[in-house]
């Protein structure tokens, strides 16, 4: 099967499509790149940034929008496949710094710039861009792999390298009850403290939140 047909009963036009996540059956990835780039040069399938493409709709005389969020997300965060018997989502990254600490509501300052911790990425920190956008993203190299059961607790535990003193001591509670909605153990945070300098946990025997983990 030629790989655009492919796509195309999977995917809706403007839905990023990530080349790695592209498999067909004992295809190549080369092959796959060479048929992607063909079909490129023929704008039968456009692009969105590096190593992410979208279908266009042939039934609109516009091009459809691919959003810079959904490009930054499917690339360094999660992928929810959009393929019929793909449950669990793909999770890769997480949202940090100032995004997760206003997401959480630590902070009221609104980002410009979008953080996220990745383990697809190579680099220690890096700029994300996509032509044509204004808009920028800060990547950070993961400190272990990233996945679905961990995810939560690294960007929990992450969030304190960027959360002031005075931002824990007063969302105390808040935190307390972020710990236990998403069922941290005394485990989960003795498996994973490792990877933070003790100023982490400094910053966490400090704001109270020790005895939160069960």
């Amino acid at each position: 099967m030629k790989t655009i047909d492919y796509l195309a009963q999977i995917y809706d036009p403007g839905t990023p499509i990530a080349l790695k996540d592209i498999r067909i059956g004992g295809k190549s990835k080369s092959a796959i790149k060479q048929e992607l780039y063909r079909a490129y040069k023929e704008r039968r399938i456009m692009r969105a940034g590096s190593g992410i493409y979208y279908l266009p709709d042939d039934q609109s005389t516009l091009p459809p929008f691919v959003g810079f969020d959904e490009i930054v997300r499917k690339k360094y965060v999660c992928d929810d496949h959009g393929i019929p018997g793909f449950d669990a989502i793909d999770v890769y990254g997480y949202y940090t710094g100032l995004t997760f600490l206003n997401d959480l509501g630590l902070s009221q300052q609104v980002p410009a710039i979008i953080e996220i911790t990745t383990s697809r990425t190579k680099a220690n920190k890096r700029v994300f861009t996509v032509a044509g956008s204004p808009r920028k993203a800060w990547i950070r190299k993961a400190k272990t792999d990233i996945t679905f059961e961990n995810y939560k607790i690294l960007q929990f535990l992450d969030m304190f390298s960027y959360a002031t003193d005075e931002e824990i001591k007063n969302n105390q509670q808040k935190l307390r009850q972020y710990i236990r909605k998403n069922h941290f153990s005394s485990y989960l945070f003795a498996k994973y403290i490792g990877l933070y300098g003790t100023k982490t946990i400094a910053k966490i025997s400090k704001g109270g939140l020790l005895d939160a983990f069960i």
